[in-house]
Formats: C-alpha cells, sequence, structure tokens
C-alpha cells in the first residue's frame, strides 16, 4: 500500500484531472466507514461520483504505477466486488490504456487520462503527460525484489516467522541484514506483531499476499528470468526428475494440478548452477522470443512438497503476472482449492 498521504494527493489529482473532461460539475464522496467484504482483498474504500444528478459508486485500487502484471491482479479481483471498480494512478499510457479499455477496467489518472464505461457516462481519454509530482515515491524494503522472497518465504513456510534472523535469511536466500529493515516494514504496515514475548505472527495474510502478488510480478519475477529458449520438452529426463530443484512453474505447473489449462509457455524453475545441464540434456536453444522460460529457484523447499511443480502460491502469482484471461480464470480456480489454505490466520 502507498503511504497514506501520498494516496490521499494522488487520489485528489487524478479526481482533479477527472474533472477537466466533464462539461459539468462533479461532487466527489468518500464514505467514512469502511466496508468489510468477505473473500476479497480490498480494504474497502469506496467513492462516490455525482454527476448530471446521478451517482457511480466505485470501489477505489490506488496505485503509483500500473503495468501489465498488475492488470492481471485487478482482474482477479474486480468480479468479487458489488460495486465497480475504479484504478487511480500516476500515470496510464497509451499501450495500456488500450489494454485496460480492452479488459473493461475502468481507470483515471493525474494526467486526465482516464476510461470510464457506465449507462449513463462513457469517456475514454490516453496520451496525456503525467505531472513530475508522483514520479518517485518511495519503496518499503519489504516489498523490494529480496524483501519478496521474504514474504514469499512466512506465507509458504509459516513456521519460519518465529525462527532467528539468520535462519530466515538462509531459507529465503538473501542477505542477514535485509531481515531486520523487512521486519520493520512489517510491522509497520500491520502485516507483523509481537504475541506471548518473543513470539511473531502474521497478520492480514491474504492482503499482504495480494500486495505480494503484484509486487511479485512487477518487481521479483522479472528478474528471476535465467534465459527464453527454443526446443521440445516432452518431461524431463529421470535424472532431472529427481532434482528437487527443477520444478515445473507457470501455465505446465497449472496444466498437472488442474488437468485444465493447455499451456502455450513451458516454465521451469531450477537454480543457476543447473541452467547449462538442463540446455544440454533438453537440447534447447537461447531465444529471447521463446515458449520455454526458465526461472531461477529461489526458495528453500519441503519435505512434503509435490515432487513436480512449484509451491500453488507461486503457481497463482505466476498464472496472474501473465494478465491473459485464460489464466486469470485457472489461477481462481488454484486460489479456492490451493492457495487460501496457506493464508488461513492462525
Amino acid at each position: 500500500m502507498l503511504a497514506k498521504y501520498i494516496e490521499e494527493q494522488l487520489i485528489e489529482a487524478a479526481i482533479e484531472a477527472f474533472r477537466k473532461n466533464l462539461p459539468g460539475q462533479v461532487f466527489v464522496e468518500k464514505p467514512e466507514n469502511k466496508l468489510q467484504l468477505n473473500n476479497t482483498n480490498y480494504p474497502d474504500r469506496l467513492i462516490i461520483f455525482k454527476i448530471q444528478n446521478k451517482e457511480i459508486t466505485y470501489f477505489l485500487e490506488v496505485k503509483n504505477n500500473i503495468t501489465t502484471p498488475a492488470i492481471g491482479n485487478l482482474l482477479l479481483n474486480k468480479n468479487k466486488l458489488p460495486h465497480p471498480l475504479l484504478l487511480i494512478t500516476n500515470h496510464v499510457t497509451d499501450f495500456l490504456a488500450d489494454n485496460l479499455k480492452r479488459k473493461n477496467i475502468e481507470f483515471i489518472d493525474t494526467a486526465g487520462n482516464g476510461f470510464i464505461n457506465q449507462k449513463f457516462l462513457y469517456i475514454f481519454v490516453k496520451g496525456n503527460t503525467p505531472p513530475d509530482i508522483f514520479k518517485h515515491i518511495p519503496k518499503n524494503q519489504a516489498f523490494k525484489p529480496t524483501g519478496l522472497k521474504i514474504i514469499f518465504a512466512f506465507l509458504y513456510n509459516p513456521e519460519l516467522i518465529n525462527k532467528t534472523y539468520r535462519e530466515i535469511a538462509l531459507q529465503a536466500d538473501v542477505a542477514l541484514g535485509t531481515v531486520g529493515w523487512v521486519m520493520k516494514d512489517l510491522t509497520k504496515l500491520g502485516y507483523l506483531v509481537k504475541i506471548k514475548g518473543k513470539q511473531r505472527k502474521l497478520l492480514q495474510k491474504e492482503k499482504l499476499f495480494d500486495r505480494w502478488k503484484t509486487e511479485y510480478a512487477e518487481r521479483l519475477h522479472p528478474k528471476l528470468l535465467l534465459g527464453r529458449f527454443t526446443g521440445t520438452i516432452d518431461g524431463l529426463p529421470l535424472d532431472l526428475q529427481k532434482n528437487k530443484n527443477i520444478l515445473w512453474g507457470g501455465e505446465t505447473a497449472a496444466e498437472k494440478i488442474t488437468n485444465f489449462l493447455k499451456p502455450q509457455i513451458t516454465t521451469i524453475y531450477a537454480k543457476k548452477e543447473q541452467l547449462n545441464e538442463i540446455l544440454l540434456k533438453l537440447r534447447l536453444k537461447k531465444d529471447i522470443d521463446g515458449t520455454i522460460e526458465i526461472y531461477d529457484y529461489f526458495w528453500t523447499p519441503k519435505e512434503n512438497d509435490n515432487e513436480e511443480t512449484v509451491p500453488p502460491i507461486l503457481v497463482y502469482a505466476d498464472l496472474a503476472a501473465t494478465g491473459e484471461q485464460r489464466n486469470i480464470e485457472v489461477a481462481g480456480e488454484i486460489f479456492k482449492k490451493y492457495v487460501i489454505e496457506y493464508l488461513k490466520e492462525n
């Protein structure tokens, strides 16, 4: 989540820019009471536009920047809400504006770009340049790439939360000094508390996971890519199958755990040092447009893990990161069947 004052500034700037696109006056009401919604990840903030004696009530999703993976996450949540979803952000590029319009995700930004699609009001504006004021909003340590590894480790292995900082660093494959900063940020943001002396407890797991999957898609996932390749993969050779650090991810993993999705992209997670062996045994050739992707295996496995696929929370995040509707639908099923188990409050 953005710092509160920055979030308010973004909302006010976007609303002011939105007003300039309308012929009449716009009255904005922000209800004081927050709505508690079951089975959604929104806290939820309502906003009501009153235009020409008509009202539109929206749930707000406020982001400094919007990317293609983030659009996938919006699609996962928008249909769960009793009111339309309105994205408010700093700036939407022409490409993303067309993408949001195509997926019927309404938005306004601080540059005056916007897409509103209601029965009595239709607006689509793109091409405006954003103001400079929101260009450099600082990130919490918790949502930088190394912090995202730690959050994943906590969600995937809840017992880790009460281990020593040294053990957490080892399991998450991060520097020891990073752990302290991340713990402070998670506490400040309301995701971590101390109970019964030195015991720690993770709070609002579903909300934290929602934020994690968005930031993972934008900040960590691209950094994990070891390369794209071409070739034919009918399966892994027996010696590679026995290696617990070589697993299927993304669409490939989704097919194996749901028997539903037909993969268009083959995804493998493996340790960096195993890359050359995999390329040699599978006869893969480097190709920036290839349909075989290999990512760095960044976590420590548990003994009872699936021996073929990455954990379901990572399968879900991989699918959401594509922004593809067919993957979004399967991700929803994986969430209901598997991911929700990771997010239960202790």
